[in-house]
């Protein structure tokens, strides 16, 4: 029954985590080529100096791309489940209700890991040819922050849009958006380094009840 859970899911998100990956792969592309047009230009020297003295990350264009997938995701796969009233079916599974959740989100937090574990790979090895190895885990573990911030984007807006009342989706949209302003406080590298990653990393985990929530109350017939 799992099985055929992930595979519905993948039926309404396989499009669409198709686009994301092409997205991901056309702007970090696109960084890598400035960055080497720079590199070729003006030395390799220079986007050491960059890096260390502006604790630069290097390819900012792409901070913003996790949340873009997370919330695309999110509303992909789960809209049509509260706008199609499609969630009282699935919660009819011979599953129980905590688990089938569990599942249906499970499914988009592995599927946006991967597309992140992917990029990272792919910044490691291409940074790896113009930086210091310390450098570019420096810039890795600033990712981090940001490849959190998309789960967590994810994570609310699932649990929003199974919300049945549009004042308390208001109420955990503005409760989002301040959440994810904090992960953008500073896009130098390091910013989030002394105790506030593990803060974030422990939010990210706990945002994920808030979706049981959601469900219960849709259950129960709130309006």
């Amino acid at each position: 029954m799992i099985k055929s859970l992930i595979y519905k899911e993948w039926l309404k998100t396989g499009y669409i985590l198709a686009c994301l990956a092409l997205l991901l792969a056309g702007f970090t592309a696109y960084d890598f080529l400035a960055l080497s047009k720079n590199a070729e230009l003006q030395g390799y020297g220079f986007l050491w100096s960059y890096a260390v003295n502006k604790n630069s990350i290097l390819v900012d264009n792409l901070i913003y791309l996790p949340v873009i997938c997370g919330l695309v995701l999110a509303v992909a796969q789960f809209i049509p489940e509260s706008y199609r009233k499609c969630i009282k079916l699935t919660l009819h599974l011979p599953l129980p209700q905590a688990k089938t959740i569990a599942v249906m989100q499970g499914y988009g937090i592995v599927m946006l890991s991967f597309l992140f574990i992917v990029q990272a790979v792919a910044l490691f090895i291409f940074l790896n040819h113009y930086l210091v190895v310390d450098l570019v885990w420096r810039i890795l573990f600033s990712f981090f922050t940001w490849y959190c911030a998309g789960l967590c984007a994810y994570i609310w807006l699932s649990a929003v849009c199974l919300e049945p009342k549009w004042k308390m989706k208001l109420a955990e949209l503005v409760l989002a958006f301040a959440l994810l302003s904090s992960f953008y406080l500073s896009p130098q590298s390091m910013a989030y380094r002394h105790g506030i990653l593990p803060m974030f990393v422990v939010t990210t985990l706990l945002a994920t009840l808030l979706i049981h929530y959601s469900v219960r109350r849709f259950k129960d017939g709130v309006q």
